[in-house]
């Protein structure tokens, strides 16, 4: 899914919840990940909004859980990875599984480098034995490393340019704009694309201050013969739904409050706002991307069917699956209603590895 924009590239992004485990399981798990052929890349595209075709397909890392098949997002298990130092052989496997699919895919393949992996030494040289040994492909593979990496390890991140743009491929920023004073640290590295925060994105038609922003960004980036990609937030999921969603929950109030305790702009009850990792429901940019990967997950559970997954965010999964469709809730059903008014439509795209179909679907017609 991808939003239209008309002076830059426009991508959409996906993530999902979190996962908890204790420390010492999440190492197991993750060691073996690496050494057992866990990992996994699903692929979404960022599209060009002249003409809506991919320009690149991003490769966004899946760890399989269980023999169940269930897969966990990088969100779920990098943080953890991170802290356990296993950063370095993760990203590697992952260059090892784009590689692969280059091989018999046509397209180009952006993938992420953690802040992390990037300073570590060995993983560089050992990334640039890999792509020597892979040629042919490695002009269609590119590198991202988040912006705070970049300036966080930015030695680091030079040398790292400096040893993979020879060989072909191509290096950019994602989530760039914080540091955007510093950008004069950047002019000699070469870039090949940065992609912008989405803070700068969202409500630029009413905001002047991002509109300048972003025509400045876009006129620097020319002189350098930067691309610049305008990131979305909308988690693969039409930003129409979205804002239906806001508008019947919240009236886009981001300080609004339930008798219930839901809150903010998707008003997320604390439950669902500790299971999406959100620490300020009060806060714009966490409530969306909290409420957007609950949807996004529910989309996935229901297998795209809108109007169980609105029940079931306004009720609870369980009920829905309980009841096996929408309860006879008046709450519920006048909800559904509402927000599918607003959206105009009963079915949503949904990517069916994020977790397994809802039980209560076995034998209904989809």
């Amino acid at each position: 899914m991808a939003a239209k924009a008309r002076w830059w590239w426009y991508a959409s992004a996906a993530e999902a919840g979190h996962t908890a485990l204790p420390a010492e399981q999440w190492r197991t798990l993750l060691t073996q990940a690496v050494s057992g052929g866990k990992l996994r890349l699903a692929f979404y595209p960022v599209v060009g909004s002249h003409n809506q075709t991919a320009i690149h397909q991003e490769g966004m890392i899946r760890l399989q859980l269980d023999t169940a098949g269930t897969l966990l997002s990088a969100g779920d298990f990098m943080p953890m990875a991170a802290r356990l130092n296993l950063t370095a052989p993760i990203d590697l496997q992952v260059v090892k599984l784009a590689i692969e699919y280059l091989r018999t895919t046509p397209g180009d393949i952006a993938i992420n480098l953690s802040a992390e992996t990037i300073v570590d030494f060995n993983f560089r040289c050992e990334l640039a034995l890999l792509l020597q040994a892979n040629p042919d492909v490695c002009r269609r593979l590119l590198f991202e490393v988040p912006e705070y990496g970049v300036f966080k390890q930015f030695d680091a991140f030079r040398d790292l340019v400096r040893s993979v743009k020879p060989l072909g491929c191509r290096v950019g920023i994602e989530y760039f704009g914080q540091r955007f004073a510093e950008g004069d640290k950047l002019a000699d590295l070469g870039l090949d694309y940065i992609k912008v925060h989405p803070s700068y994105v969202h409500g630029i038609a009413n905001s002047p201050g991002n509109q300048e922003f972003l025509k400045g960004l876009c006129s620097v980036a020319r002189n350098f013969g930067i691309v610049v990609i305008a990131l979305g937030v909308w988690y693969a999921l039409d930003p129409k739904l979205v804002l239906s969603v806001i508008a019947v929950e919240s009236n886009f109030n981001t300080v609004a409050q339930s008798p219930k305790a839901a809150m903010g702009l998707m008003q997320l009850i604390p439950d669902t706002a500790e299971r999406f990792n959100v620490r300020n429901a009060f806060d714009a940019t966490q409530n969306l991307r909290g409420g957007m990967r609950y949807m996004r997950w529910l989309l996935s559970y229901y297998r795209g069917n809108i109007s169980y997954a609105l029940a079931a965010y306004n009720a609870g999964e369980g009920r829905v699956d309980r009841y096996r469709g929408v309860p006879p809730f008046p709450e519920t059903r006048a909800y559904v209603k509402r927000v599918i008014g607003l959206y105009g439509s009963g079915h949503h795209a949904f990517d069916a590895d994020l977790t397994a179909a809802s039980p209560m679907l076995a034998g209904k017609n989809r």
